[in-house]
């Protein structure tokens, strides 16, 4: 007697793979056949990202390189770090010295009087010195992020591709820090307290990085994943690191008040 056989209609189909071929069209700066320019290809690129984060991951293909993505977010957090310290250097203590009239106008210390000493004490070899040290440190966060959230990523079940194709995902949720390179930070010179408002500019960009990571684990593992494990992924690290640093924090203050007793 020959084995039961199901209907067709009653067979199971796996969902669609997009890992090979996908009709999503892939990022230009990846694409080897792109037909524009670099600069034409950028700005799709981030266009895409930013306005179309769903289709724009489904795009990606497994056998591209990362260098393409890796270069972009690299360029864009030194650059970010690089206008950062520039302002903070043109402005000097002028900040530091605006948060301390109010201060003292509150009847209170200047409690920023410690950290105005010192930046009077670096001189232009130590400023040349930590402006070097960005992109070092741009490297080891980059680095120390990729694996965090890889690792993260597997433990969840939320990504099931390759360690190239998740790196690539990474380094384009860095899009939204773009917007940090304009020096809005600049505000603070003319009023401290709008430094509020530099808060309020800075925070949607961060967070929105953070969605688009989520949104990248994801859509490029739509058949394999889920919203919920995609988010776990992404806020599971930010809980690990928050207990870590109040259980430090606990221990070091039992620390300080067992040696007072003592």
């Amino acid at each position: 007697m020959e084995p039961y056989q199901p209907p067709e209609s009653q067979m199971y189909e796996p969902p669609p793979n997009r890992r090979q071929q996908s009709g999503y069209p892939e990022p230009p700066i990846e694409d080897p056949f792109y037909s524009g320019n670099v600069v034409s290809g950028l700005m799709v690129t981030i266009k895409s990202v930013l306005f179309s984060p769903a289709d724009f991951f489904r795009g990606l293909r497994d056998d591209r390189s990362f260098a393409p993505s890796f270069i972009f977010a690299f360029v864009v957090l030194v650059g970010v770090g690089l206008i950062g310290h520039i302002v903070n250097t043109l402005t000097g203590n002028t900040v530091w010295e605006q948060w301390g009239q109010i201060f003292e106008q509150m009847g209170s210390d200047n409690p920023f009087s410690e950290i105005m000493s010192t930046q009077d004490d670096l001189g232009p070899i130590m400023t040349i010195v930590m402006i070097l040290m960005i992109p070092i440190q741009t490297v080891l966060g980059i680095a120390f992020n990729l694996l965090l959230y890889f690792v993260f990523a597997k433990l969840t079940g939320a990504f099931s591709r390759s360690f190239g194709v998740f790196a690539r995902v990474l380094f384009y949720s860095y899009t939204p820090y773009l917007f940090m390179l304009i020096p809005v930070q600049a505000l603070m010179i003319l009023n401290p307290l709008f430094s509020f408002l530099v808060i309020l500019y800075y925070l949607p960009l961060g967070l929105y990085s953070f969605v688009l990571l989520a949104m990248g684990i994801y859509y490029t593992n739509e058949a394999e994943s889920s919203p919920l494990r995609a988010a776990l992924a992404v806020l599971l690290p930010w809980v690990l690191i928050c207990l870590c640093v109040m259980a430090f924090t606990i221990m070091m203050v039992a620390s300080i008040g067992a040696l007072g007793a003592g």
